[in-house]
């Protein structure tokens, strides 16, 4: 999760180790330089990033005198650090090389770290469990006398919760935005790219190799190329915790994105999009199974194949709606191992199935846009009205909506799910190159009776 915090293109590492997170940023197109002093480290991570066509500068020295130019990068990355990190030598040489003007960013992920407070040792859960109150203090203190502003958050990592440790250094503290309470608004993810309206500051959701990482125009949700062995996600939500799922929206709202992706629709692989759902299937973990609600923009490749809509396809780029949980859906469930059967004969697909596609309240459209081009795309979600718009122009209009609430999300990902309404259920994971989708803009406004947003 350290390189989702990287805030632009020139990272350096300190303590780089195997070189890990170096061909990885290599990868997404960064300018990676290491700093390590163990001869050993260098052959490892030298070997890793040959084996793995990257490249990346490897130095020898140690973070308490750094030989580099003031201002030469936009990031300082320290993972898994000795207690080094925290020495006054190693602050001040951290915020000399970090670019002048605002926008540099100082980012510690570890396990452990040790202070000397009043005199002794402390030596507490800093970065795996909740660190102790004295053990914050200190490290605050620590990075406050070195002139950074500091935020420790908490992320999950499999069955650990890790703290990360994001500092600006002094140049970076005056003029910050405030948010309507008059305290600190929420970090953008991207230089121009707020998602304060959203609650999704610091909501990624990163599966094996997926990443959400800042960029120019705003954010990457990105995958590296994989085998296909298993599964590997890059997803934004704003429902997603260590808890129950909270889902916070409801009718009237219009979702508004502007998005491009990495490949056009026979380039991509997996699954892909944004918009709205209720999580049905607990992709995030925290849940048990629940009936599908969604209302998105939504990518499937081949194998994919959820043909809910007659006339069109089961897979593509597609505007969708479904809504089984509508009280008239699930009256129908006990019927439906029936009605899968019934409907293998076209005939009796062709006569039932309009039916069914009403009460479920599916629509779709496939969307004529290149998706590797910039396109803005919006959803109206009013009570018994949707609307889908591709730059301006009306795509799908639909005399019904699905209810709500449900939670945002934005992913791509690595798997494949084939659904038909004859009852054929099949579910696997996509080899897949490197692909990602990009947003620059990503803004919820709710709708006043009087038509306005607000």
């Amino acid at each position: 999760g350290a390189l989702a915090y990287v805030a632009g293109p020139r990272v350096l590492e300190l303590g780089f180790g195997a070189g890990v997170l170096l061909a990885d940023g290599s990868r997404y197109g960064w300018q990676m330089v290491g700093i390590d002093p163990s001869p050993q480290m260098h052959q490892q991570a030298a070997r890793r990033l040959a084996r793995q066509g990257q490249r990346a500068l490897l130095v020898q020295g140690v973070g308490e005198a750094l030989p580099f130019a003031g201002g030469s990068f936009d990031t300082v990355l320290a993972t898994f650090p000795a207690e080094y990190i925290l020495r006054p030598a190693t602050l001040a040489e951290c915020a000399r090389v970090l670019r002048a003007g605002g926008g540099g960013r100082l980012v510690i992920v570890g396990v452990w770290v040790a202070l000397e407070v009043g005199g002794r040792q402390v030596r507490g859960p800093v970065f795996y469990g909740r660190p102790s109150a004295e053990a914050v203090a200190a490290i605050e203190g620590r990075m406050a006398d070195a002139g950074f502003s500091v935020q420790i958050q908490e992320q999950a990592d499999g069955i650990f919760r890790v703290a990360i440790i994001t500092a600006e250094p002094p140049s970076q503290q005056n003029g910050k935005p405030k948010n309507a309470d008059g305290g600190q608004a929420r970090r953008p993810i991207g230089p121009s790219f707020s998602l304060e309206h959203t609650h999704l500051a610091e909501a990624r959701h990163e599966v094996g190799n997926g990443r959400v990482m800042a960029t120019g125009a705003g954010v990457r949700l990105a995958l590296a190329a994989n085998d296909g062995a298993r599964y590997h996600n890059a997803q934004l939500d704003d429902y997603y915790g260590s808890g129950a799922p909270h889902f916070r929206w409801y009718p009237p709202l219009r979702l508004r994105v502007q998005a491009r992706f990495s490949h056009d629709a026979d380039g991509l692989h997996g699954t892909a999009g944004f918009g709205f759902w209720n999580d049905p299937f607990a992709m995030t973990g925290s849940h048990a199974w629940r009936l599908p609600r969604s209302l998105w923009f939504f990518f499937g490749s081949p194998p994919n194949n959820l043909p809910l809509a007659m006339g069109v396809p089961g897979h593509g780029w597609k505007a969708a709606t479904l809504d089984a949980k509508r009280w008239s859906a699930v009256a129908l469930a006990p019927a439906a191992p029936l009605g899968m059967l019934l409907m293998r004969s076209k005939p009796l697909y062709r006569l039932l199935w309009p039916e069914h596609q009403r009460i479920l309240h599916i629509g779709e459209a496939l969307v004529p846009a290149r998706m590797d081009e910039w396109h803005e795309y919006e959803i109206i979600w009013e009570p018994g009205r949707t609307t889908f718009r591709v730059d301006g122009s009306t795509l799908l209009a639909l005399p019904f909506a699905p209810g709500g609430p449900m939670g945002l999300v934005v992913w791509i990902d690595n798997q494949y799910m084939v659904a038909t309404p004859q009852g054929r259920f099949r579910h696997g994971l996509l080899a897949t190159g490197d692909q990602w989708l990009e947003l620059k803009e990503l803004t919820i406004r709710t709708i006043r009776a009087d038509g306005r947003q607000r």
